[in-house]
């Protein structure tokens, strides 16, 4: 028979089991604290990703827009046209065509055209540009983009001229803005750097009025730009008779340089071996372009007459230079165009425009001597340093703590048919 515990003992082992099958008090604190540490670290953890989910949709966003800014230049400037055919013209130099049969002894043919290609530093080619709404380079020229007022009246014809241009505008942005949100923003500073594309409609197409002789002269004139294209920081609700506003394509763009270029075999076959790997700037070498340089100057407008007195590659042209780039760029597209923008964040811009208010940040000017700019020994051939330069930009910003990208590339201009002679 099984012998049967006292009443007494089963109570006391009955105790001992309660006892043994609970945490004691020091277990439980021990367990909170490191349930504590655990969802703590998962909380840190979780919010870093989160900060840097944010941070990084928020420079996808900034940069994709400057992305589509960049690439909308691109296809407009790879359509630019000059139209050219070839003309008599007379012995001056540069040799002038004719403007009337009487009088002119024809000498010779010679690259003729109605339109222009103009490309250099902002600041001398767009209206109402001045050191602190504005830097790096802008362009200007003619494209069949089709681009009219009045749709209904041009059905079918897609491919009427409009005068293009492209350059950097710093001002406040609420003024692209509709009232009610402008209203949201509140009074706070939003100064930016934008990307400004102006396209004339081609009902105003006036770059023949520029154009055309003026008496027994070709004159050197660009009022097809400075007549059709408001001022930079006009703020009037309606733009002067014939004139059209710019609009912004993209944001936070705060450098673009463009390099007008030859292939870099027709460097080397022209200018002679480079031997010190320094390509693409010898048409161009001080960033200037223009197409028209070879027409009479006057008094009425500021050109640069490094033109004239430069040949490929950058060093002293002679009398009848065959590679003047006066002759060179005469009435001719340049094959290939370089652009390089750098674009940075909404936050920095943000940043920057409270701290400076309306003032350029220095943080985002171009450094001296850079680019355009370039002094002493390497100003006659600045844009052989163009890799240089760019470089200079970018780690100014990043010492500066800017996160920033490059948009870089080189643009075949279709309609170009460069020829040295």
């Amino acid at each position: 028979m099984r012998q049967r515990l006292p009443i007494s003992d089963a109570k006391n082992r009955m105790a001992r089991s309660v006892r043994h099958a609970g945490f004691t008090v020091l277990e439980l604190l021990i367990a909170s604290t490191v349930m504590i540490i655990v969802l703590a670290m998962v909380l840190q953890m979780t919010a870093a990703v989160a900060d840097v989910w944010k941070n990084t949709s928020s420079k996808i966003s900034a940069f994709q827009g400057a992305r589509a800014g960049f690439d909308a230049m691109a296809r407009s400037l790879g359509q630019a046209t000059l139209m050219s055919y070839h003309d008599y013209v007379d012995g001056g130099n540069p040799p002038q065509p004719r403007t009337s049969a009487a009088g002119f002894t024809p000498l010779g043919y010679a690259r003729a055209s109605e339109l222009h290609f103009l490309s250099g530093p902002a600041n001398t080619l767009v209206p109402g540009a001045n050191t602190n709404n504005t830097q790096g380079h802008a362009v200007f020229f003619q494209a069949p983009l089709g681009v009219v007022k009045q749709p209904a009246d041009f059905r079918g014809l897609n491919n009427l001229l409009n005068a293009v241009g492209f350059f950097l505008e710093y001002a406040d942005d609420k003024s692209v803005w509709p009232d009610f949100i402008r209203n949201l923003m509140g009074s706070e500073t939003r100064r930016r750097f934008r990307l400004m594309q102006w396209v004339q409609p081609s009902e105003e197409f006036a770059v023949y009025n520029s154009t055309k002789p003026t008496g027994s002269q070709y004159i050197y004139d660009r009022t097809w730009i400075s007549n059709g294209l408001v001022d930079l920081g006009f703020s009037g609700i309606s733009p002067p008779a014939g004139k059209s506003r710019p609009r912004a394509i993209g944001s936070n763009i705060v450098m673009m340089v463009i390099r007008p270029q030859i292939s870099f075999i027709d460097e080397d076959q022209l200018v002679g071996p480079i031997t010190d790997n320094r390509f693409g700037g010898k048409l161009a070498p001080r960033y200037l372009y223009d197409s028209r340089s070879w027409e009479v100057q006057s008094g009425s407008v500021t050109v640069d007459n490094s033109l004239r007195t430069t040949r490929l590659g950058g060093g002293p042209a002679g009398a009848n230079d065959p590679l003047a780039l006066v002759k060179l760029m005469r009435n001719q597209l340049p094959p290939l165009v370089e652009v390089a923008m750098v674009a940075i964040t909404d936050a920095d811009a943000q940043r920057l425009s409270t701290k400076h208010g309306d003032q350029i940040p220095p943080e985002l000017r171009l450094p001296p001597n850079t680019f355009h700019t370039r002094s002493g020994p390497t100003a006659a051939n600045a844009a052989d340093y163009f890799d240089d330069d760019l470089q200079t930009y970018t780690t100014q910003l990043a010492d500066n703590g800017i996160s920033h990208r490059v948009l870089r590339a080189t643009i075949q201009v279709t309609g170009a048919k460069w020829s040295k002679d």
